[in-house]
């Protein structure tokens, strides 16, 4: 039975810490980015720890990811402060 990543145990972690009045969608926002980047079939909730551990190393995504956000007008700060959020939830999660 695969590993899948916890995806609704990062949601809660994040809208609990998180300070920013669109937390909420914010975090659909990186959701909708992530697949336009990765692709239908490579939603966060469908993979492995190990692959999502692996994909959010790749520097090529986090820009393309975080461009998308911006265009759609978040401020960098809390983009930044999601990434480091999902950051921190990979490390605590994907072991």
């Amino acid at each position: 039975m695969p590993d899948f990543f916890d995806d609704r145990g990062f949601n809660e972690f994040y809208l609990k810490s998180a300070k920013s009045k669109d937390k909420e969608r914010l975090l659909r926002a990186f959701y909708d980015a992530w697949i336009d980047y990765w692709g239908p079939y490579n939603t966060i909730r469908t993979q492995t720890k190990s692959w999502v551990k692996g994909a959010w190393k790749d520097a090529k995504a986090k820009k393309a990811i975080k461009e998308k956000l911006l265009y759609r007008k978040f401020t960098a700060a809390t983009i930044d402060g999601l990434f480091k959020k999902f950051s921190e939830w990979i490390k605590i999660s994907c072991k």
